[in-house]
């Protein structure tokens, strides 16, 4: 997991050339306001969904892991709080559709910890790294994100 803000990225020394590209090619298509939906980067290897849900309290939203693509989670407005587990060591996924839709969801994070983000901030989550997103910061609210999928077989 790395967290970073769309200002300081290109200085973070965790991001491959390669990434800080892909996610340049995200943030292009974040400035003209994109409609909600998909937008391709590189076809299936590499794309963005924008997306404007809401925010819950924590108890109330899934943990999720996924194994072909990695998310990079960038917050265009609003506030989000996203918790995260260190350990990748899993029990039995509550609910798997990893062969169909790359996701399986999780009720628990074994010591989960949480990250605050602003317009701005993002996350990078790998593949099989815990992550709870869209959960509210002080109270629900309407958030508008990018979310960038990258396959793992696709970088370099």
């Amino acid at each position: 997991m790395i967290v970073t803000n769309v200002n300081d990225y290109q200085e973070t020394v965790y991001l491959s050339a390669q990434m800080k590209e892909l996610i340049g090619k995200a943030l292009a298509i974040t400035a003209s306001n994109p409609a909600d939906g998909r937008h391709n980067i590189d076809g299936d290897s590499a794309f963005v969904l924008i997306s404007s849900p809401m925010t819950e309290p924590h108890e109330k939203r899934l943990a999720e892991i996924h194994q072909k693509y990695l998310d990079v989670q960038i917050l265009l407005s609003g506030k989000e709080v996203i918790g995260y587990g260190i350990e990748l060591t899993h029990d039995a996924a509550d609910q798997d559709y990893l062969a169909d839709k790359d996701i399986a969801f999780y009720k628990d994070i074994p010591n989960e910890q949480f990250v605050s983000l602003n317009p701005g901030d993002f996350v990078v989550f790998y593949p099989y790294e815990l992550h709870r997103p869209l959960c509210a910061a002080d109270k629900e609210q309407q958030v508008k994100k990018a979310v960038v999928k990258i396959k793992i077989d696709y970088l370099k």
